[in-house]
């Protein structure tokens, strides 16, 4: 979505999308605007932790998804006998 082009007034930028799960979005962009930054170096620094913790818990979260799926377990029934 944010490697589209940016729309022209009056003319609206349309893609689709794959999403996780093999599904589809749809967007559209009518316009666009550009949200000056704060010089606050502490809300700076707020909002880079906060972003770096959602993309590790979520890098992270697919790790872990990704070895419980291809993981390959066998049981043993002798190992808990004595």
């Amino acid at each position: 979505m944010f490697a589209a082009a940016r729309p022209e007034p009056g003319k609206p930028v349309r893609q689709a999308l794959k999403i996780e799960g093999g599904g589809v979005a749809l967007f559209e962009a009518s316009s666009w605007r550009v949200q000056p930054m704060s010089d606050n170096p502490q809300l700076v620094e707020m909002r880079s932790r906060r972003e770096l913790q959602r993309y590790t818990k979520r890098d992270i979260e697919a790790y872990l998804s990704d070895v419980v799926d291809s993981a390959k377990v066998r049981k043993n029934p002798q190992a808990f006998q004595q």
